[in-house]
């Protein structure tokens, strides 16, 4: 059943469990539930497509010296995020999954816990789980086959094989919309923007308020409410709710914000007259591939995770621009796109002799980077949502550093040619660049106990005792993985678990 909020007679309604968000973590769970007989409805502040007046909603303010656009970053309508992702995927490395990689401890649990549910996930998501983890990257991948060095079994670099799901997989509405929206024991209820938790004398949700854009007030009683509405939508509501002080206050709640910083043009590789002659054995420049320093190198440097990226350079150097300048017309300029477009179109390989270098990374989580409130009211009278995102920390500026010299290091002994760091690197200007992905990360973190966290290792909040938190703002670290999948993995993960609870 689908209604939205204005068409909705009755003041209050009565469900087994409230999801409030039908982005990929809302959707995940409720692809469990519809098998079992367990009543749930799903609260979607948009519409069923989007629409810019609810994007008011996500107005708010970027203080921090990193901005972030908190407007067009995110989306309100039926499937969230699910509409706009680029469907990137891979699993957070099993060696990610340790209570004391960070200060304030790591993920409570193992990868052997999600195994099964990223599994469960590749089907949905229409992909190959067993290559994940096999060496077909060495053969599939453009830049494997390029730079062969970097790609055997003594290099400190290793190859990370990414995956995307189909355009058609990765919204996750259009394998279950019909379903919740056909049934008569589920219910989907649109331009239902939640208010408030209203808390009763114990530990428990006792209801949630919902308004409509117009401002129709009704509200849902569930013995169950799970935040789905992403990393800074769910400490928002919670810091705006009338719920305990104490829970507000913990220093958990909002903090610990993280994303994928990108850094461009942080070096140049300038290879010797062999390497640039190379032929790959693939012609293909598969895209969702990339480098990275392998774990024994990472813990002996003591860096983040992170992803390069090797590209054939576009031309820009000043000796090119001079003569440009004067025959009127920048050849190289013209030559470089010419080959893209032959290698866009017929896979022809081009055998630049410089490519450039792009390095993002995991950011590490630190209070200093935070969700609050700010004085200034939404048209719910509710207070809208500041974010103060901090400058890249030394550890990150080193993960960066650490890498490009990585890339130098092979690029020397396995006679590759010549890395060169860019000016911007060399004088850490590079780390003020803005970066554009938005992967909201952290800011209701898992955690062994309150003390270092908002929820358990089963995302219940620890001061509630019907209260859930799903989404990437459960993540204890951002790994360097785009956070969907693990989404989608830990969400279904959380829909087993409320079946299970319930036949207790």
């Amino acid at each position: 059943m689908h209604k939205d909020l204005q068409d909705v007679n009755e003041e209050s309604l009565d469900f087994d469990v409230c999801i409030i968000g039908s982005g990929p973590a809302g959707i995940s769970i409720a692809s469990k539930l519809v098998d079992a007989d367990i009543n749930f409805v799903i609260l979607e502040s948009g519409d069923i497509s989007p629409n810019n007046k609810y994007q008011e909603l996500n107005k708010g303010y970027s203080r921090g010296k990193r901005a972030l656009d908190l407007v067009n970053s995110r989306l309100r309508c039926f499937g969230g995020a699910g509409k706009v992702w680029a469907g990137v995927c891979r699993p957070i490395d099993p060696s990610e999954f340790k209570n004391e990689d960070t200060r304030y401890g790591g993920w409570p649990i193992f990868y052997s816990d999600l195994e099964k549910y990223y599994k469960e996930a590749s089907k949905i998501l229409d992909l190959d789980y067993e290559n994940f983890f096999n060496d077909d990257w060495k053969n599939e991948a453009y830049l494997a086959s390029k730079f062969p060095s970097f790609a055997k079994n003594d290099s400190i670099l290793s190859g990370v094989n990414y995956q995307r799901s189909p355009l058609e997989s990765r919204d996750l509405t259009n394998r279950y919309k019909n379903i919740i929206i056909d049934s008569n024991n589920f219910a989907l209820i649109t331009n239902a923007t939640v208010i408030d938790l209203i808390q009763d004398k114990n530990r428990s949700i006792e209801k949630v308020v919902i308004k409509s854009y117009s401002g129709k007030e009704s509200y849902i009683k569930a013995k169950t409410v799970i935040l789905c509405a992403g990393a800074i939508e769910n400490p928002r509501i919670l810091l705006n709710s009338s719920l305990n002080e104490n829970f507000k206050i913990n220093k958990f709640l909002g903090t610990c914000f993280m994303s994928h910083p990108a850094f461009t043009n942080s070096a140049r590789i300038v290879l010797n007259k062999s390497a640039s002659k190379k032929n790959s054995k693939n012609q293909t420049l598969k895209k969702d591939f990339g480098f990275e320093m392998n774990l024994k190198e990472r813990q002996i440097n003591g860096v983040l995770r992170h992803n390069i990226s090797i590209r054939p350079s576009p031309p820009g150097n000043k000796e090119d621009k001079n003569i440009a300048s004067i025959i009127g017309k920048n050849i190289n300029e013209l030559k470089y796109f010419a080959d893209r477009v032959k290698r866009k179109l017929f896979g022809i390989n081009i055998n630049a002799k410089e490519w450039t270098i792009d390095v993002a990374i995991e950011q590490e989580p630190r209070l200093e980077n935070y969700i609050s409130l700010a004085n200034s009211l939404d048209l719910h009278g509710k207070k809208q949502v500041e974010i103060f995102w901090d400058s890249v920390s030394e550890k990150e500026m080193k993960t960066v550093l650490e890498a490009v010299k990585a890339v130098g290091r092979e690029s020397a002994l396995k006679k590759v040619g010549v890395v060169k760091a860019s000016d911007d690197l060399s004088s850490k200007e590079i780390f003020n660049q803005d970066d554009a992905i938005n992967h909201h990360i952290g800011t209701t973190r898992m955690a062994t106990s309150r003390s270092n966290g908002v929820v358990d290792s089963n995302l219940k909040c620890f001061d509630f005792d019907n209260l859930y938190i799903a989404g990437s703002s459960v993540f204890p670290t951002s790994s360097i993985v785009n956070p969907t999948f693990t989404i989608v993995a830990l969400s279904l993960r959380l829909g087993e678990h409320l079946i299970n609870q319930a036949k207790v």
